[in-house]
């Protein structure tokens, strides 16, 4: 095609038709540029294209993680609420009798001991630049506040780690109660909260560890005193943990709902 166009232009020359050459000549460049225009538009075109496919896969992905996300959280949140309520009757059996009874306090005592700590899915757009295939502005800068919005919740649930591993559980061996609440958790039919797979009717994954044979006096002055402040602690770092679990949930529906809208679009 070339040394066609090349021919014609040097007959034209030759022949002294210079304002038909120059005419050709521009035509052939008018030619050309729009090849050009034409070659950048389908290689732009196709380009989008695959960006859109990966965009939606992304999307998919993205919508599966945070529902998730979703039920873990409410799932701590939960744990947290019935962490927080247990507390709430061993202050309620302090306060209106100042007698502990065993039987009533040791479950009471074994919700308490939950470490109820959100670990959720990462998006891992941040890391491999892939955000940048993500349209909408909204959902862009709410996936890209992810992190830091986790991080307030799990600085809020290291609080009761510290208090659970350094205070609570120190006490209770203490007192002479770390085996009597281990059998509390392992003697009912259902599996403990926070066991990974809690619906697992596997009698091999079971313990039985007894009584012990050790009597401890729950109606101490000073194991009420020391069991009233870690209730107390232990209300305070749930209830907190639980009002930056709210907030982190309205932010993971807001991130579902603008995710939805967008794979709505490309169905």
């Amino acid at each position: 095609m070339i040394n066609f166009l090349r021919k014609i232009r040097m007959k034209l020359v030759l022949n002294g038709r210079m304002k038909k050459y120059v005419l050709y000549a521009i035509g052939e460049v008018v030619l050309i540029v729009f090849g050009i225009l034409i070659a950048l538009y389908l290689n732009n075109w196709n380009i989008q294209r695959n960006n859109d496919s990966k965009e939606y896969k992304i999307q998919v992905q993205l919508n599966e993680d945070y529902l998730n996300n979703l039920k873990q959280l409410e799932q701590k949140m939960k744990m947290r609420s019935d962490l927080t309520q247990a507390a709430l009757d061993v202050l309620s059996m302090i306060d209106d009798s100042n007698s502990l009874n065993p039987d009533s306090l040791m479950p009471k005592l074994n919700q308490i001991i939950v470490d109820p700590t959100f670990d959720p899915i990462d998006n891992e757009l941040m890391y491999t630049g892939d955000i940048r295939l993500i349209r909408n502005d909204s959902l862009k800068r709410m996936l890209s506040r992810w992190t830091s919005d986790v991080k307030q919740v799990q600085q809020v649930e290291l609080e009761w780690q510290k208090i659970r591993t350094e205070i609570y559980i120190p006490f209770l061996i203490k007192w002479g109660h770390a085996r009597n609440l281990s059998n509390e958790a392992w003697k009912d039919s259902d599996t403990p909260i926070h066991i990974l797979d809690s619906e697992t009717n596997d009698l091999n994954a079971r313990l039985i560890l007894g009584q012990s044979n050790f009597s401890t006096d729950t109606n101490d002055d000073l194991f009420v005193r020391e069991l009233e402040g870690i209730m107390s602690m232990a209300i305070n770092a749930n209830h907190v943990a639980n009002l930056q679990s709210i907030s982190l949930r309205k932010r993971i529906l807001k991130i579902i709902e603008l995710i939805e809208k967008e794979i709505d679009k490309n169905t």
